[in-house]
């Protein structure tokens, strides 16, 4: 690894991360959580999203988050924030040779109904370095390699619940345990 990302990648394990929620009732300003880091490589023909959902689940992972990737697709399926205009596409979907240019999102299992959710927006650019962006969504296949840096939050639980403003099950973050 290039000393500069091994930096980098230290400072990620060393990081304090401030959540903003609320802890039996009473608002919560910040709360400082040491956070936890793992890295994963997706391998040729992995499903991006499904991927990273399955490793929230086998983690058990409460509140996490993708910190930075890197690396190629060769399908991508996104939806675009104008999704309900009629006058543009809902999705864009695209086959060819794709470099991820940025993945971020928040993901959380809830043992409950034993499942995974994420919230995943990404942007690529093709081989002529145009770049688009939009929610990913299930069917963006790694090419070649997909390395993925997430961190968890210790003693958080992220949930979704409907929201009645957009119509989406939205992030609410509860704190199990805080440290002080």
């Amino acid at each position: 690894l290039p000393p500069g990302l091994v930096a980098i990648l230290c400072l990620f394990f060393i990081h304090i991360f401030i959540v903003k929620c609320e802890l039996k009732g009473e608002k919560v300003s910040s709360l400082w959580h040491p956070s936890a880091v793992a890295t994963i490589r997706l391998m040729p023909g992995d499903d991006l999203k499904a991927e990273l959902l399955k490793f929230t689940m086998e983690q058990h992972i409460t509140s996490g988050s993708v910190v930075t990737a890197v690396g190629s697709i060769e399908s991508v399926k996104i939806r675009l924030a104008s999704a309900s205009s009629g006058s543009d596409p809902e999705y864009i979907e695209r086959i060819g040779k794709f470099e991820i240019v940025s993945l971020v999102g928040t993901m959380e299992y809830n043992e409950k109904e034993d499942t995974a959710y994420g919230h995943f927006h990404i942007s690529i650019a093709d081989v002529n370095g145009g770049v688009i962006g939009g929610h990913l969504m299930d069917g963006c296949k790694v090419f070649t390699t997909v390395e993925v840096v997430i961190m968890q939050v210790p003693n958080v639980q992220n949930t979704r619940v409907l929201d009645a403003t957009s119509g989406y099950k939205e992030l609410k973050v509860e704190v199990i345990q805080a440290f002080l």
